[in-house]
């Protein structure tokens, strides 16, 4: 009898067991004047009338006067101050939990914040050579799980795919030609489908075979470069877009020829687009309506998390593209850790009040982290959600 398909709980006891959503706090370096930026025990931070303070010291900016009539006070798994190196985020937020995703199960790593406050910073840095960020160190963290000594052990298949959502719509941005894809029209756009074992999947997508770091990153540079990017008054390289670059793992040990513990798992790291105050960007006509269709899908993105919160019968994860792709990431299988991105200057106090808000109720959010083990990858190839590019494309 040919084995089936199954998701397989974490507690041997058979019982999957409940896990928040991770969140951390990153305050942008900022060299405007009047921001204050205070660090006490890396997890609290406070927000005051006119700037950023995580209470205690030591301080930066201390002569800069401090408006105590309104604070907000907000605790997190971390909070990463203005001195925190690219390396440092890394490996006190995601080294962890991207183990994890090696060892089977899907891993989910959403950067959020308004426009200008350091979120692709965050993803990618300037590039594998300046500052690189958190998809240039994932690429190195699988090299070094690849290279490891057992395994050798284990029949090992990488894929890499990279889209972005511009405009309410799936665009791939690995694809050479329309024709080598199925399920997507003549612009390369994806269409979103849901399987009752899988999950919500984006059906044909590019998914390009790799083994080493340099593969990754040379996909990463490759689609990036055509993701929508333009400038405002707020930030000269705004991001038009959200981007969602996904690494998957096939794996199975070798004395298992039957596949029964073969496992598929995933890990998505997603950079959100910046949400945007027209009287700040000063964007008119066709940025102005990108910037409302980015503030539509967080808003859509909000409302998800409001309602998993108050554990509504309904969570309208249909309103938006972006809601239905990061389904499995809140309140589903995923173990997922949410970076929020904050600026300190005074200017942009509500928008980083806003941006505390928003993270203080995804903390909130249960996942059920389950792995997910597939003998033979039958499941997978049954709904045709694994679309590789021909050998004769290379990266």
């Amino acid at each position: 009898m040919a084995p089936i398909p199954v998701w397989v709980d974490d507690d041997v006891s058979g019982n999957a067991r409940d896990e928040c959503v991770h969140v951390c706090i990153r305050v942008r370096p900022s060299s405007a004047p009047g921001s204050c930026v205070r660090v006490r025990h890396g997890q609290e931070i406070q927000l005051l009338g006119d700037g950023i303070a995580l209470p205690g010291s030591p301080v930066h900016g201390e002569s800069a006067p401090l408006v105590e009539n309104e604070k907000h006070l907000f605790t997190f798994d971390s909070v990463l101050d203005e001195a925190t190196t690219q390396e440092e985020v890394y490996e006190r937020t995601c080294r962890s939990i991207i183990d994890k995703f090696f060892d089977g199960y899907n891993t989910s790593v959403l950067v959020y914040g308004q426009t200008g406050s350091g979120k692709t910073f965050t993803v990618t840095g300037a590039g594998r050579d300046r500052h690189p960020g958190i998809a240039y160190r994932a690429a190195q963290h699988v090299e070094q799980w690849l290279t490891r000594p057992d395994a050798s052990q284990f029949e090992t298949v990488v894929l890499v795919s990279l889209m972005e959502i511009y405009n309410d719509t799936l665009i791939d941005l690995l694809l050479e030609s329309p024709t080598m894809a199925k399920d997507k029209d003549a612009a390369g756009k994806l269409r979103i489908r849901e399987d009752p074992v899988l999950g919500v999947f984006v059906n044909g997508l590019t998914r390009v075979p790799v083994e080493t770091s340099s593969d990754i990153v040379a996909l990463i540079e490759k689609g990036s470069t055509r993701r929508h990017i333009a400038a405002t008054s707020m930030n000269e390289f705004s991001s038009r877009s959200h981007s969602v670059l996904t690494i998957t793992i096939h794996q199975r040990h070798l004395d298992d020829e039957e596949g029964f513990q073969a496992k598929r798992s995933e890990l998505n790291i997603v950079d959100l687009a910046g949400s945007e105050r027209q009287s700040a960007t000063k964007a008119t006509g066709h940025r102005l309506r990108e910037g409302a269709k980015i503030n539509a899908s967080l808003s859509a993105l909000g409302l998800v998390i409001k309602n998993l919160v108050e554990g509504s019968t309904h969570v309208p994860f249909r309103n938006s593209a972006l809601t239905r792709l990061l389904q499995n990431s809140l309140g589903g299988n995923a173990r997922t850790l949410l970076i929020a991105c904050i600026s300190p200057t005074a200017s942009c106090v509500s928008e980083s009040l806003s941006t505390l808000r928003f993270a203080a109720r995804a903390k909130l959010i249960q996942n059920r982290p389950r792995v997910y083990a597939d003998p033979k990858m039958a499941r997978i190839a049954q709904v045709g959600h694994v679309c590789l590019v021909p050998p004769a494309w290379s990266p």
